[in-house]
């Protein structure tokens, strides 16, 4: 029987690496997201509170320039999650895809700040190439697409989706599944929790005001 290979997809925030939401620096403009929501009488919670805004701003320019302000200064204090970079680089090599509800410009800059390489994914796919944002699956679909044609046919894909349920994407998958993985090819980063409910931990801050 033929080996299957696997497509590994991440998500970016509170997996790889922490954006600096809550850094004090940055108070004036989380209050200002705050004021946008009382003002659109939404009330998404944390977690889906990105991909409501971005909604809103395709058609309110000025939510989705508050937005952006807010994510580039999270992004400009972004730490590492313990064992992140380390656990991308046993990787290299195989398919891997970064999926994420955040903005180029925010993504581009907190991966620069931590150093995490944008080539070591073959695809990252975020808001901006697509029409619905996660938890809808066109992301991770549009990301497997990409490691489709690189990489050939499509395996069994592992994503770390919460409610992402589409051909070829398997998710929830086990918080161990990607540290199992890598413990496969190079026996090493077992102990790195990536997928699933338990991210990697935070490294301490390392210089610069992280938050």
């Amino acid at each position: 029987m033929t080996s299957r290979k696997t497509f590994l997809l991440f998500d970016l925030d509170g997996t790889l690496l922490n954006l600096g939401w809550d850094a004090p620096e940055i108070a004036g403009r989380r209050a200002r997201i705050r004021e946008i929501v009382r003002e659109l009488g939404i009330n998404p919670s944390f977690g889906m509170m990105v991909p409501a805004l971005a909604e809103i701003g395709r058609h309110k320019p000025w939510v989705a320039q508050a937005l952006e302000d807010l994510e580039l200064a999270a992004a400009e204090r972004a730490r590492e999650c313990g064992g992140a970079l380390r656990l991308i680089a046993a990787l290299s090599g195989l398919p891997l895809a970064l999926v994420t509800s955040n903005g180029r410009a925010c993504i581009a800059r907190a991966m620069a700040v931590v150093g995490l390489p944008q080539d070591a994914f073959g695809a990252i796919v975020c808001r901006d190439d697509v029409t619905r944002f996660k938890p809808e699956p066109d992301s991770l679909l549009k990301a497997v697409a990409a490691l489709q044609k690189e990489h050939g046919e499509p395996p069994r894909t592992s994503a770390r989706a919460r409610s992402a349920r589409a051909p070829g994407i398997h998710g929830p998958p086990s918080p161990r599944t990607f540290p199992a993985v890598a413990a496969d090819h190079l026996g090493q980063v077992a102990d790195a929790e990536v997928a699933g409910s338990a991210p990697l931990r935070p490294a301490p801050p390392h210089g610069g005001p992280h938050g």
